[in-house]
């Protein structure tokens, strides 16, 4: 009991003197380590002190919680009594108040050293702090700049789309231009056939004598290169007046008053061929020469070009009176009638536009084919032919604007 009392005087001495000595160290007189080291110093310096310390402890340890308990009652009474003559107390007193010095000191030196520890830990997390804000820096900078990275490339995507779609216009464009020159150019070389002229000329019996005037047709090829698969017919027909019904479909006669083409043929650039289309009689002559009879030839020519393209071309004359030649014949003249003069798809159109036929016309075809139209139109021919002031032909059957007669009533 009495050693634990001892102790915790000891204790209170010890942190008074802590205090005292805190206190009276002046301001800026450095680190409370120089009083620890100044200690050591005097230790280390007096073995007489050194002896003292081991005696007391040896004392100390002997007398047991008594002499504890004692040892701390008269350091009380030491510090508030009068000192006292006895110098081995006194030598005691001091090394006791040393050693609490050394405790105290070495206390103080731990309270210094968890100072700076701390403070260094503090130092530590400023670095830290400092580090985080600037790694947060460098991020930002860093996403800024991948940002303005995304947008540039982005930008570069446009400019490049925008290289694309004009490099891609301008191949279109360049392709146009392609197909433009290859299609002018299959224009220019390919061929063009068509009808140089329609023409007659007098045909002679063996015997010499005159027989009639022969109408034929001329075909050239005006392109630059050969027209392929040739094929064509052409037709001739008396009508009793210059315009032929809307609804005539120029069809192909019979051989009498026409011909076509057999197997295809080549006509080569540059060249043309003749065909015959029919013979008109010596007593009709002047039916034509007074246009009592009109005189239509029509027809059509079918070729391919070098490119593997179909083409057509169709044409009708009529004639327009006759001229007398130097041998006392005479030349039927003709020119261009106004309807089925075209090529291709206009041939197409105008075909498809045509109104039908009336029904006779059609019953003559389906019973008698080719030559149910033969008959058809020869039947139109007038009777009898009379001289009159108007020099036409009359006959007892009434005709439309388009000469063609009512039907027999009969």
């Amino acid at each position: 009991m009495f050693s634990h009392l001892r102790l915790t005087m000891i204790a209170f001495v010890f942190a008074a003197k802590t205090i005292s000595a805190i206190a009276a160290t002046p301001a800026g007189a450095g680190s409370p380590f120089t009083a620890v080291d100044a200690q050591s110093d005097v230790q280390n310096e007096s073995p007489a002190a050194n002896e003292i310390h081991q005696a007391t402890t040896t004392t100390t340890v002997t007398d047991g919680a008594a002499g504890a308990s004692s040892a701390g009652t008269e350091r009380l009474a030491d510090e508030h009594a009068a000192p006292t003559s006895d110098p081995t107390s006194a030598r005691r007193a001091d090394i006791e108040d040393t050693h609490a010095d050394v405790r105290a000191d070495s206390e103080l030196k731990a309270q210094w050293e968890a100072a700076h520890a701390a403070r260094d830990q503090a130092t530590y997390a400023w670095w830290q702090i400092w580090i985080a804000v600037l790694g947060t820096v460098v991020a930002t900078a860093g996403t800024g700049l991948l940002i303005y990275t995304i947008r540039l490339t982005h930008r570069s995507l446009a400019i490049a789309e925008e290289s694309s779609r004009t490099a891609l216009n301008a191949a279109k464009a360049t392709e146009a231009g392609v197909a433009v020159a290859m299609e002018s150019s299959r224009t220019q070389l390919r061929a063009y056939a068509h009808n140089e002229a329609i023409a007659s000329r007098a045909e002679y019996r063996p015997d010499g004598t005159l027989a009639g005037e022969q109408i034929y047709v001329v075909w050239k090829n005006c392109g630059a290169t050969p027209a392929l698969r040739v094929r064509s017919a052409a037709s001739a027909m008396a009508w009793t007046t210059g315009v032929l019904p809307p609804w005539f479909p120029f069809p192909d006669m019979p051989r009498l008053w026409g011909y076509e083409t057999g197997d295809p043929s080549v006509l080569a650039a540059g060249t043309q061929i003749t065909h015959n289309i029919a013979t008109v009689p010596e007593q009709q002559i002047e039916e034509i020469i007074r246009n009592w009879r009109i005189i239509f030839c029509w027809g059509w020519m079918s070729y391919e070009d070098i490119y593997g393209q179909y083409h057509i071309t169709k044409f009708c004359f009529r004639s327009r009176g006759a001229s007398r030649r130097d041998d006392g014949t005479f030349a039927i003249e003709f020119a261009y009638y106004s309807g089925n003069n075209c090529i291709d798809d206009i041939c197409v159109r105008e075909d498809e536009a045509r109104p039908a036929p009336p029904n006779e016309f059609l019953q003559y075809e389906q019973k008698f084919g080719r030559m149910g139209i033969y008959m058809w139109m020869d039947e139109q021919a007038p009777t009898t032919y009379e001289r009159s002031p108007d020099w036409h032909p009359h006959d007892d059957r009434p005709r439309d604007q388009y000469g063609v007669r009512a039907p027999d009533p009969s």
